[in-house]
């Protein structure tokens, strides 16, 4: 068989972990807590699944990018957290791929959220 990634951690401690970040996610009203705490759900089912670590960058690109399609998304009429999740979703899409690409995609997907 080819070599598979090792697991960081069993499936029950990995639902144990999910479990804290939920609560701690449901007692804040800070959209940016959600936020913060889907990624780290994310990096427990990745380390469960034996995937790799998430670009170390992501935040950084994350919020350049937000930066940068902000006016875009105020004229589409979304929400500041609307934006932040479309262009994480994104990165998160296309790892590595170019800034232009990455704007590209998040416009496309502003307008598709905003024609529902």
């Amino acid at each position: 068989m080819a070599d598979e990634p090792t697991p960081l951690m069993g499936p029950y401690e990995a639902l144990r972990v999910i479990e804290v970040y939920v609560s701690v996610g449901l007692a804040s009203d800070n959209p940016r807590a959600y936020d913060l705490v889907l990624r780290e759900i994310q990096n427990v089912l990745a380390a469960t699944l034996g995937m790799s670590e998430p670009d170390p960058n992501h935040e950084m690109i994350a919020a350049r990018l937000t930066r940068l399609v902000n006016e875009f998304a105020q004229g589409l009429g979304l929400s500041e957290k609307t934006t932040w999740q479309i262009v994480d979703q994104v990165i998160a899409d296309f790892p590595g791929a170019a800034e232009e690409k990455l704007l590209a995609e998040a416009r496309d997907w502003m307008v598709l959220a905003a024609s529902r």
